[in-house]
């Protein structure tokens, strides 16, 4: 365990996450997928965003684990790597691999494609894509393979070479198909010609056909008249063929292979990149050759919660995982990973689609215990207050995940205050806590979150008690959607009035008009020292603060580094309640964390004036102007209403007030 934090801090500090304040958040779940193997998820928040790393590490010198190229018998069909990895017996894991074409009828790869040791397809004629190879001994590496193909007439002894080699090519090029294509050749263009090699000779000459069986133990040479009469001119039925493909490195000793991108890492080194490099979606596989380890990498991007990767920050993270090779595969809107647990299939990276590819590299795990090895604790509820109960349901693993009867006794424990009546427990205290199940001497940790208990609505406030006074003040003002009513400019007025006479007057976005006081608006990143205490104002308008501006979390966890203010006002143009749970949630442990004991408020702007406690936090709306109807005047005199703190003698208090005091 202590490696694989170092790892994994290794891994933050590679993709430019740092433990630092710029990184505002990150979580780490570590799961077993079977002996020798498992998937690690990582989730970062730091000052350029989200991202989500999916990571699946494999010890190939563990007996029975061993990597296995997943395809369909006809390679010109695709499947999504969930269809793959349900097919393959003792696959536990995969990822999509080789980039594809597809074509009206079918599909082929790009990239070379060795399975069982038999060639099935040649590598890219663009020397900038490399493969991944899987030797007879089940080490593995990647190059840059390069290739030659020559077709000979015995007859009349011309040669010619041949750049495509079981691939969808241009109609000028000729091109080879054998049994590893499929069933038929892909079909022809107007003036397209085959010839049928068995054996080594001619068995048929075609034109203008929609594509021909191909023999098992023979091939079919294809091209258009309209380029090359190479093939009329030298191939009639019963004529020789002599057919020679070379491959560098040569490939006698290779089981598997697969077409990829651009080797990240050589023998250690990073490399220069030889395809385009961007931040994407990713999907990439390492190598630790020493210790005999592969790691997979499935980088969601494109996505508010994952911005992706570039080759770069790849070849860093593999680097400092120890890997002394790397290589991409095909990433973008194919990049996927699935693992399979106890026989259910589950794709774990966020991409919104699945995209059918053309093959995958799979991790299998063949071995059997019956043993129980690992328990899964899972909570009913991540959280509860104090005064609520959470049930703790338990499942057993053997070592390759299968599962078990636990058979013996659950002791469970807490590290706090707290009581348990079989599997429910009940907090005594507030914080998180570490739940222990244990079962004979085999324990798992669970971590619960436990809040105070809520208060009803007639809670006595520390801050609303303090008796008005004159002092410092900071108010709070909501916009007005009507100037073209005589009402709303009366209450405009009325707001920039008393807004004029505060110390600091707050405002969802800035008002019409000339204001003699501090203005500040909110709706972009500021933070500002008052008497009163610490104004940070968020963006949360697109409902997420990273999606409204990425960086914004980070710089207010850098400044509430910094701060020595007593209380801290955290102003938002929309309701926090509308605003992505998770990011709220990062929000408020980052101020009870900087501000616990102390003075914590987040004012919004809406509909309604509403002053909520929760948890040790301080909840306010302030209603924007209301609209005058005749329906009902009374709610617009009502509801028209701004917020207002006041610093005097060092008490700080706050109250509603109306515009028509």
């Amino acid at each position: 365990m202590k490696k694989l934090i170092l790892l994994l801090l290794a891994l933050f500090t590679a993709a430019g996450v740092t433990a630092n304040a710029e990184t505002v958040y990150r979580k780490e779940t570590v799961k077993p997928v079977s002996k020798g193997v498992s998937y690690i998820n990582i989730r970062t928040l730091d000052e350029n965003g989200w991202n989500n790393f999916n990571i699946l590490k494999a010890d190939l010198s563990e007996p029975g684990v061993s990597l296995k190229i997943l395809s369909n018998g006809d390679i010109t069909k695709k499947s999504t790597v969930e269809q793959f990895v349900s097919a393959a017996e003792n696959v536990v894991g995969a990822v999509n691999a080789d980039f594809f074409t597809t074509y009206p009828s079918g599909a082929a790869c790009e990239g070379l494609f060795i399975k069982d040791g038999k060639l099935v397809s040649t590598p890219s004629n663009d020397k900038s894509y490399a493969s991944l190879a899987i030797t007879d001994e089940g080490s593995v590496f990647a190059d840059y393979f390069t290739f030659e193909i020559t077709v000979t007439s015995e007859r009349t002894g011309d040669m010619t070479k041949c750049l495509f080699y079981n691939k969808i090519a241009p109609e000028e090029y000729l091109k080879i198909y054998d049994s590893g294509f499929g069933r038929k050749s892909p079909g022809y263009f107007d003036d397209g010609y085959e010839v049928v090699v068995e054996d080594g000779v001619v068995v048929d000459v075609l034109s203008n056909k929609e594509g021909v069986e191909i023999p098992e133990n023979g091939y079919v040479l294809h091209n258009s008249l309209r380029h090359s009469l190479f093939l009329m001119q030298n191939f009639e039925i019963g004529d020789g063929v002599v057919l020679r493909v070379e491959l560098t490195p040569d490939i006698e000793g290779i089981r598997d292979a697969v077409g990829g991108g651009t080797i990240l890492l050589e023998n250690g080194v990073k490399t220069k990149p030889t395809l385009k490099d961007s931040r994407q979606p990713m999907t990439a596989v390492g190598t630790d050759k020493e210790n005999g380890l592969i790691y997979f990498l499935a980088v969601d991007g494109r996505l508010p919660k994952s911005r992706g990767i570039t080759f770069s920050e790849a070849a860093e993270l593999f680097a400092s995982l120890g890997c002394s090779d790397a290589v991409s595969f095909d990433g973008g809107g194919s990049t996927s990973m699935v693992l399979k647990s106890d026989g259910a299939v589950s794709r774990v990276n966020m991409q919104t689609t699945q995209r059918a590819v053309i093959n995958a590299v799979g991790i299998e795990s063949k071995g059997k215990s019956g043993v129980l090895s690992y328990l899964e604790p899972s909570l009913k509820k991540d959280s509860v207050r104090l005064g609520e109960s959470v049930g703790i349901d338990v499942a057993g693993y053997d070592e390759y995940m299968k599962s078990v009867p636990i058979g013996s006794k659950l002791v469970y424990s807490s590290d706090k205050r707290g009581r348990f009546d079989e599997n429910v427990y009940t907090p005594g205290e507030t914080g998180k806590h570490t739940l222990t199940v244990t079962a004979g001497k085999i324990s798992r940790d669970v971590t619960l979150e436990v809040k105070e208990a809520e208060v009803d609505e007639n809670y006595r406030d520390i801050y609303t008690e303090v008796p008005e006074k004159e002092g410092f003040t900071v108010g709070f003002f909501g916009d007005n959607g009507n100037y073209g009513t005589l009402y709303t400019r009366f209450i405009t007025s009325k707001r920039n009035a008393i807004a004029g006479n505060c110390d600091v007057a707050i405002f969802r976005q800035y008002p019409d008009g000339e204001l003699t006081t501090d203005v500040l608006s909110a709706g972009s990143f500021s933070a500002k020292e008052t008497k009163a205490g610490a104004i940070v104002c968020l963006n949360n308008k697109n409902g997420s603060y990273t999606a409204s501006d990425a960086g914004a979390l980070s710089e207010l966890a850098g400044f509430l580094n910094k701060t020595t203010a007593d209380n801290i006002f955290i102003v938002l143009p929309k309701p926090f309640s509308e605003t992505d749970g998770e990011e709220n949630k990062i929000l408020t442990d980052m101020l009870k964390n900087a501000f616990r004991g102390k003075g914590i408020f987040i004012i919004s702007f809406g509909k309604t004036s509403v002053y909520k406690y929760d948890d040790g936090i301080r909840y306010i709306t302030v209603n924007d102007l209301p609209n005058f109807t005749c329906d009902n005047p009374y709610d617009a005199v009502n509801n028209s209403k701004y917020g207002i703190f006041t610093l005097s003698g060092g008490e700080l208090g706050f109250r509603f007030g109306s515009y028509f005091e």
